[in-house]
């Protein structure tokens, strides 16, 4: 049998209740088992949330370290070193822009693209609609 609890509202004390399914709650304080007060006022049900306990749950970290040992030593060696080299070869300018570290510059294009680092918003507008000039 369900367990409910219900607050008076002119008093304010509350109320467990034995209910089956299909009774009726009380909606005022003379339907209560006990009368806790004379006044013909309502009472309101208290929700409490469901009590529990998940188990297995897993932490992002603690998931990460499951797979890694699915995965093996060798291959998850050979995957942080993949990621290491790929960050390490990258350059980020801004959001959008990268330049790979794999390929070397020429004087001339190094030159570009420190001139257009060093413009104002305004002109690299003028840069992309013109050109160099």
């Amino acid at each position: 049998m369900p367990l409910y609890d219900f607050e008076c509202d002119s008093c304010g004390s509350i109320q467990e209740i034995h209910r089956k399914f299909g009774d009726k709650l009380p909606e005022k304080v003379s339907d209560l088992d006990i009368i806790c007060c004379k006044s013909s006022s309502g009472v309101r049900q208290i929700y409490h949330p469901p009590a529990g306990h998940v188990e297995g749950t897993m932490s992002l970290g603690s998931l990460a370290e499951k797979n890694s040992r699915l995965l093996g030593k060798n291959k998850v060696n050979k995957l942080t070193e993949e990621y290491r080299t790929r960050k390490r070869d990258t350059l980020k300018l801004k959001e959008g822009m990268e330049i790979s570290k794999g390929k070397r510059l020429d004087k001339k294009s190094a030159q570009r693209i420190n001139k257009i680092n060093s413009m104002s918003d305004t002109d690299k507008i003028k840069f992309i609609k013109d050109g160099d000039k």
